[in-house]
C-alpha cells in the first residue's frame, strides 16, 4: 500500500503545472507575460497543442517562444532544477531554417530574434532528423527529434495594445461625415 501510494505520489507530482503561473513583469525588465513550466513528459506535438489549448486569466497559451537574453535568465530561474523543457521553434519545414513556429512570433527565424543554441548545435546528431528545440537549461539549447519526451513551459502572451486613431484625425473625420450628411439632405 506505502508503495502503490508513493508511485502515486511521483506520477501526480510529474503531471502538474506549477500552481500559478510566474509573470515576467515590466518592471522587472520584463515582457508582462506569465510561464508555466508543465513536468508531463510529452512529444514537442503534443506539447504544442497542450500549450495551445491552454488558457490563464483570459489569455490563449503557447508553447514557450525566448527572444532575449534577458527572457533565458528569466526563464532558467524558474527551472533551477535544469529540466529539459520544449520549446516553440522547429526547421522541419525547411531543413536549416529554425523558425518560431507558436505564438505571436510565429514565422519569424530565430536568427532574428533570439537564440541559445548549445556547442554545435543545431547538429542533425548521426544523421538523425532533429528538427525541434529544447532548452538544455543552464548549457544551451539542443535539436531533438519531435518523438523524444520532454516536460514544456506554456507561455501566456499578453495581446498588444491596439493603437487609437490620433484624436485630429477622428475629428476630422467626424466633420467629413457630417459635411456629406448636410450635403445629402
Amino acid at each position: 500500500m506505502k508503495k502503490t501510494l508513493c508511485a502515486m505520489a511521483v506520477l501526480f507530482a510529474g503531471s502538474v503545472a506549477q500552481a500559478v503561473p510566474v509573470q515576467w513583469d515590466v518592471a522587472s525588465g520584463g515582457n508582462d507575460h506569465f510561464y508555466d513550466i508543465i513536468a508531463t513528459t510529452l512529444t514537442w506535438a503534443e506539447a504544442r497543442d497542450a500549450a495551445a489549448a491552454m488558457t490563464y486569466n483570459g489569455l490563449d497559451g503557447h508553447l514557450v517562444t525566448i527572444t532575449s537574453a534577458g527572457e533565458q535568465a528569466f526563464l532558467d530561474s524558474l527551472n533551477p532544477s535544469g529540466r529539459d523543457l520544449w520549446l516553440g521553434a522547429s526547421d522541419a519545414a525547411n531543413e536549416g531554417d529554425w523558425r518560431w513556429v507558436t505564438g505571436p512570433e510565429t514565422g519569424l527565424k530565430l536568427d532574428d530574434t533570439y537564440t541559445n543554441w548549445y556547442g554545435n548545435e543545431p547538429n542533425q546528431w548521426r544523421g538523425n532528423p532533429e528538427n525541434y528545440a529544447v532548452g538544455w537549461w543552464a548549457t544551451g539549447w539542443n535539436d531533438i527529434p519531435g518523438t523524444a519526451r520532454f516536460g514544456y513551459i506554456v507561455e501566456y502572451s499578453v495581446p498588444a495594445a491596439v493603437p487609437l486613431p490620433a484624436t485630429g484625425a477622428l475629428v476630422l473625420a467626424a466633420l467629413g461625415v457630417l459635411g456629406l450628411h448636410r450635403r445629402f439632405r
